[in-house]
């Protein structure tokens, strides 16, 4: 099996699907592995590095779809990476297709077989996303910490106790692993948090792992539009496998948050937790809204690469492997990596995307021969 890593070029990510270790396995098992020129530097792997265990080094992105059959990537393809796909690839990535049509109308087009790290579950997890996703909420108390800093124009409270000043109220909407890495970190910093789920058992957990001292609620309507009066920092992390997240915040409940309120929406990549959410970056990662701060960043590992990189291909790994190893035959035999599939040879063939984008969908054992 040919595979290629190709450089991602999404705004400010620097992870890289492979690292040179894991090349130098899949190569000393007799494949060949083509890494895209400096795909791996933000990470601290140098093209001399991946060519000391075997690789590869092309400049030229097209060159290297053209060669390799397997493509890894981080974030799903743009549309011109998607015009270099045929019927001969398969892709594997991060894809969140139930809040991009385009993006799975242009998969289906080009007839590849994509597999997204975000479908993969083993013994009820989801064993690639939930590195990401403990990231992710660390990372979320560090850009709420300078969404409030008053040079950035927020209201100017911290995220920590001295004394007995009042700190600021953290609302943790969503008390999965994103929510929970959030709350675990507001917590070592004695930060006010308040968590809510839709689950008593998500709760129930929280308030056992941390002794008491995060309030929980169940999420409902009533409930967030009253602790959301109270919040300087309100954290989006409502998930639900391969669909899109659910919208919590409504434009009319803008009006009963104090100004500089920051919203951070970590789930933007399944298209937000509020209604008023829209993709930003590393470089300009929050914007203002009425009164409100929004931060949406869609790839808010991409800031920390070589933490984000390792964590990825040590979850990743034991799949590309299969897949290296048995090709399309793997779908057949390895119903993990069949319940991966999301697009199969110009059919969709995820049933919770399908009913999100409102496109007919065929279960991948249907189609895949």
């Amino acid at each position: 099996m040919i595979i290629g890593v190709p450089k991602e070029i999404m705004s400010d990510e620097y992870r890289v699907s492979l690292l040179p270790n894991y090349a130098r396995e899949l190569i000393s098992n007799g494949h060949k592995v083509i890494i895209e020129h400096d795909a791996g530097l933000r990470t601290g792997f140098s093209d001399q590095q991946y060519l000391d265990v075997g690789c590869e080094v092309l400049s030229a992105p097209a060159e290297l779809y053209k060669k390799a059959k397997l493509i890894l990537k981080v974030k799903a393809p743009d549309s011109t990476e998607c015009q270099y796909l045929t019927s001969e690839h398969i892709l594997f990535s991060f894809l969140h297709l139930a809040s991009n049509k385009k993006l799975a109308q242009d998969l289906l087009n080009s007839k590849c077989t994509a597999i997204a790290y975000e479908s993969i579950r083993e013994s009820g997890e989801l064993p690639i996303l939930k590195p990401m996703s403990e990231i992710a909420g660390q990372l979320a108390i560090q850009l709420g910490i300078h969404c409030l800093m008053s040079h950035t124009g927020g209201k100017g409270v911290l995220v920590g106790k001295v004394n007995n000043i009042p700190t600021a109220k953290i609302l943790v909407l969503g008390a999965g692993i994103v929510g929970r890495n959030s709350i675990l970190v507001a917590d070592n910093m004695r930060a006010d948090v308040i968590a809510m789920d839709v689950s008593d058992i998500v709760l129930d957990r929280i308030k056992r792992d941390f002794s008491g001292r995060i309030k929980t609620y169940i999420s409902t309507p009533e409930n967030i539009q009253k602790e959301i009066c109270n919040a300087d920092l309100i954290i989006g992390a409502a998930f639900i496998t391969d669909d899109k997240s659910p919208i919590l915040i409504n434009n009319e409940h803008l009006c009963l948050m104090s100004k500089n309120t920051v919203l951070l929406d970590v789930a933007i990549d399944q298209g937000g937790c509020f209604a008023t959410s829209h993709p930003t970056t590393h470089r300009d990662p929050s914007y203002l809204y009425e009164h409100v701060i929004h931060c949406c960043i869609s790839n808010l590992p991409g800031c920390v690469p070589v933490t984000a990189s390792h964590a990825l291909c040590l979850a990743s790994f034991p799949y590309v492997q299969i897949l290296a190893d048995q090709q399309l035959a793997a779908l057949r035999k390895n119903e993990i990596l069949l319940q991966g599939v999301n697009v199969y040879n110009g059919s969709l063939t995820n049933m919770t995307i399908g009913v999100a984008l409102d496109m007919s969908f065929t279960k991948p054992d249907k189609v895949i021969d």
